[in-house]
């Protein structure tokens, strides 16, 4: 996926007289988040128990039936453990950022089209945080629950509690600074 595909994407989404100013797509590929240093720790022990206890059901010979027990912990672990990355990738491979002259868009589009529509003359709420590497976070509004982000969208149903953002690549600011002009000129 590429700036066409972001266009592409928006195009359904525009208005009468408007146009995209900007367009672009979250940074792409595994992503690790502060809070992935405390939760992976707690999923290895997490599978660690009941693979422990599948081994020592096996060899002391029981049957198969009983190993079947530790299997929803087992694969839950591995949703924790590998999956949700998995799951967060696609979800913003399928993602795409707008800035029109009106609107903050926020398009996914995954088995269902799900559009977020922000009006630039009714958002007072802009945070941007810029990293030493240039990226950076635009975020729309507040999270309903502070640890949301940090979680990432592999976890299911956590997208309720997290505010619109463009999570973005090097030219962070320069969309920061596009968005603060074009609220500006439709003041």
């Amino acid at each position: 996926m590429n700036v066409a595909d972001s266009q592409h994407e928006l195009r359904p989404e525009l208005g009468s007289g408007e146009r995209v100013l900007w367009s672009g797509m979250p940074k792409q590929g595994l992503r690790l988040h502060w809070a992935d240093g405390l939760i992976i720790p707690f999923i290895v022990i997490w599978m660690a128990i009941p693979l422990f206890g599948a081994t020592a059901t096996l060899k002391n010979g029981k049957g198969i039936g009983e190993v079947v027990f530790f299997l929803p912990f087992l694969l839950i672990g591995g949703y924790m453990l590998i999956g949700r990355y998995i799951v967060d990738a696609k979800h913003r491979a399928r993602t795409f950022y707008g800035v029109t002259n009106q609107r903050i868009l926020i398009v996914v589009a995954a088995r269902s089209r799900r559009t977020t529509s922000l009006w630039l003359k009714s958002l007072t709420d802009v945070t941007f945080t810029e990293h030493r590497d240039g990226k950076g976070t635009i975020q729309f509004g507040s999270d309903r629950w502070p640890g949301a982000a940090a979680l990432g969208a592999g976890w299911p149903g956590m997208s309720q509690y997290v505010a619109p953002r463009f999570d973005l690549g090097a030219d962070a600011r320069r969309v920061y600074e596009l968005i603060k002009k074009a609220q500006a000129e439709t003041s």
